[in-house]
């Protein structure tokens, strides 16, 4: 991300040195040559180095968690919490791609569309994690029956996978638009303050209860302050208020209490997974429901182009 970013940057220094390049003298092409690769590169550097650092801190913040228990905690504890933590791989992994995707979208995107394209993106990430969620139940079957040993990982998993919905916010939205603002600096900052506010609240939790499940909860605390920090940051320019803060909150509570309740109260998966649908169903509804609908409409269109080849 940082290296398309500074290939933008280049490629309208380049236009602009070229164009003045072609006003001046051929007495002074040379030495302004020199002048300009200087400029070009200095410009490249101011820029690119918060944007490199914010996102080494942002892997930082991510396994700071891991790297408390491990000087805190007994080694076994230590392996449970990173087994936990390789479970999600997967929602983490799906996070990075549409990161990719996202961004590139949204830099062709005139500013007075990028508000919009903010607020939907933010309901399909909303959507998108609660969906996924009942993805441990599956998880919790599977360690069941081939990792035994590993069973006190389960709680810290479910525990962390509830903060999947903040990393995806940071990632792909905050992080987008605090770069194609100019904001790299502010995103940096703010990434340093929840670095160390991730690495206290894990180690207060590690050292003082000596619990996983009180380090995981510490964590998603950590990341959930960070992703309302950056939104009332990025206010501005993403078009976000309280209405719109309030909102992501009260569906990640309520899917957060659903999800309990279906995973400690239900035994069956199936009627684990039914359940916890039929709970959050009108929620979604009423707070996604044009994205619900173009996901519908979507899904449908290319369920369309691949019949057309079977009945050709």
């Amino acid at each position: 991300m940082a290296a398309r970013i500074l290939v933008r940057c280049i490629r309208r220094r380049c236009s602009w040195v070229h164009g003045r390049q072609s006003r001046e003298s051929a007495g002074l092409q040379s030495d302004y040559s020199s002048e300009s690769a200087w400029s070009l590169g200095k410009a490249c550097i101011l820029l690119g180095w918060p944007i490199v650092l914010a996102n080494g801190g942002l892997g930082l913040v991510q396994s700071a968690d891991r790297v408390v228990v491990s000087s805190a905690l007994p080694i076994y504890d230590f392996a449970q919490y990173s087994l936990a933590s390789s479970m999600m791989f997967v929602p983490v992994t799906a996070v990075v791609a549409v990161y990719r995707v996202f961004f590139s979208h949204v830099a062709a995107v005139e500013h007075e569309g990028r508000a919009r394209v903010y607020g939907h993106a933010s309901k399909f990430l909303l959507l998108a994690w609660s969906l996924l969620l009942p993805y441990f139940f599956v998880l919790e079957v599977f360690v069941r029956r081939f990792l035994p040993k590993y069973l006190t990982a389960l709680p810290v998993a479910g525990i962390l996978l509830l903060g999947v919905i903040f990393l995806a916010e940071i990632q792909i939205l905050h992080m987008s638009f605090a770069y194609l603002y100019g904001r790299q600096r502010q995103f940096l900052f703010l990434t340093l303050g929840a670095l160390a506010s991730s690495v206290s609240i894990v180690f207060l939790a590690a050292t003082l209860l000596r619990s996983l499940v009180a380090v995981a909860v510490g964590q998603v605390v950590a990341l959930a302050t960070w992703w309302l920090i950056n939104e009332w940051k990025l206010r501005e320019v993403t078009g976000q208020g309280w209405k719109d803060w309030l909102r992501v909150l009260a569906v990640f509570i309520f899917s957060g209490l659903s999800y309990g309740g279906s995973l400690w109260g239900i035994t069956n998966i199936g009627w684990r997974v039914l359940i916890y649908y039929a709970m959050v169903t009108f929620v979604l509804l009423l707070v996604c429901f044009e994205e619900l609908r173009f996901s519908l409409r979507l899904s449908l269109m290319q369920a369309n182009r691949l019949r057309r080849p079977q009945a050709r």
